[in-house]
Formats: C-alpha cells, sequence, structure tokens
C-alpha cells in the first residue's frame, strides 16, 4: 500500500473562468514542481479536453482520472469521474445536450478552447459551458453512475456547494463523498461530513492556484478502481486530508 499526492479536481482551457494558459503542458509542469502525483481535468459542463490531458500527464509520469465538473439546474456543481476517457465522453456528451441552445459572447463570458496535447488551440467553443444545465441533482448523479462513473459533491463550503446552495446535504445518495475545498475547515463540518469520504483539491482555474497536494490516497495502485475502493475505505484503502 502506498500514499499518492493528488489533485482531482482541475480546470482547463476550456472551462469559461479558466485561464487559458491552462494547457496540458503548463499544467503538468505545475503538477510536477508541487509533487502531485495524480490528477483529474474536471471542465465545466465538458469533456472534451480530456484525451490531451491524458496523454501529456502521462509522458510526464502523473496518473490520469477523467472527470467534470457538472452545474444542476439547482446551481450546485458536481464532480463525476470515470474509468476511462471514453466513458467520461460519453457522460460529456449527454451534459453539452442538456446545455441552455444559447451562443455565448467569449468577450464577456470568457474563450472555451479546446487544446492539443503541444498546446496548440485547435478549435473556440461558443456553448454556454459555464451555464447550469437542465440536470436535476438526482438526474446529475445517476448520470454519472450510468456511465460507470463516481459522483462527488463539489466544494461543499463554498459558492455552488451543496451545503452552500441548499443549508444540507441531502440524504439521497446515501454517503456520496463531498469535496471540501478548505481541509482546514473539517472540524466546523465534522457533523454534516463524519460519515463521508471527505476529498479536497485545488480547485485550480489558473497557474497560481495549484499548491501542494491537500489530500493523499491510500492504495495499491493509481487507478480508477483503487480510487473506488478508497472512497469506500475498503481493506485499509484510504483518502486522507493533508490538514
Amino acid at each position: 500500500m502506498q500514499c499518492y499526492r493528488a489533485d482531482f479536481h482541475i480546470h482547463s482551457c476550456l472551462s469559461p473562468c479558466a485561464d487559458i494558459t491552462m494547457t496540458p503542458k503548463q499544467v503538468a509542469k505545475e503538477l510536477v514542481e508541487h509533487h502531485i502525483d495524480w490528477a483529474a481535468i474536471t471542465d465545466h459542463n465538458s469533456t472534451r479536453n480530456l484525451a490531451s490531458f491524458e496523454a501529456v500527464f502521462k509522458a510526464s509520469g502523473i496518473a490520469f482520472l477523467a472527470g467534470i465538473e457538472i452545474q444542476t439546474i439547482e446551481d450546485i456543481h458536481v464532480l463525476g469521474y470515470f474509468p476511462t476517457v471514453e466513458c467520461a465522453l460519453r457522460a460529456g456528451s449527454e451534459v453539452e445536450q442538456a446545455l441552455p441552445e444559447i451562443r455565448i459572447d467569449p468577450e464577456k463570458n470568457g474563450y472555451q478552447l479546446v487544446v492539443n496535447p503541444d498546446d496548440t488551440f485547435r478549435e473556440m467553443l461558443l456553448k454556454p459551458f459555464g451555464f447550469p444545465t437542465r440536470l436535476t441533482l438526482d438526474q446529475t448523479v445517476d448520470l454519472i453512475r450510468f456511465h460507470n462513473g463516481l459522483a462527488v459533491y463539489a466544494h461543499v463550503d463554498k459558492a455552488m456547494g451543496v451545503i452552500v446552495q441548499l443549508g444540507l446535504i441531502p440524504d439521497e445518495p446515501k454517503e456520496m463523498p463531498c469535496e471540501l475545498y478548505m481541509p482546514s475547515k473539517y472540524k466546523a463540518y465534522a457533523g454534516r461530513l463524519s460519515t463521508r469520504t471527505v476529498l479536497s483539491s485545488s480547485d485550480a482555474h489558473n497557474l497560481d492556484s495549484f499548491s501542494e497536494s491537500k489530500m493523499m490516497i491510500r492504495c495499491h495502485t493509481r487507478t480508477f478502481d483503487e480510487f473506488r475502493k478508497a472512497l469506500e475505505k475498503e481493506d485499509g484503502r484510504e483518502v486522507m486530508l493533508c490538514l
């Protein structure tokens, strides 16, 4: 069993509020400098940049986890993690279909860029990825699980987090993991989180947002199945906050 330093909430230059410098090579460079072993890209309502990041992360020795951050109709952010990029892409396609049928103005809403592994830009998208989808919270969790993914409440302690938005964590689904943006706040939320696995990541939208890892994953290998077992605390595997 080993402990791996992880950051499972990173945005690329496709997320509307992210800096255009959040390209594969630049992000990988930051992760290596901050000694991150395992990382996920979780763009807002999109999975289109996952393949490019997967290729660069692997070349840099960083284990890759395919993800997405979905904004529900209730304005709650939910993270989805998938066993393969292909599973994530299928989920991402359904999420895109649930977005409003409007075009954004990149000068006002931010540039949304699809990127190649060499950091060149391939396409600029005008879909409203920064808007809420038509998916309810329950539908979002069901969609992630239908595509063999794991659902996690994103940054419960800040805007668009389930506690901030609803004032509580719904009873169902039972024991769904939660992400705490600031691990130092754990004691303040312990009463609501004590029965749940708690993660913490950078939620990086620009290169200055990276830091040393906020969590460690104790498991055998850096794979999706081992991550799932760590969330379920199976046979000594676990997620540990860096308090």
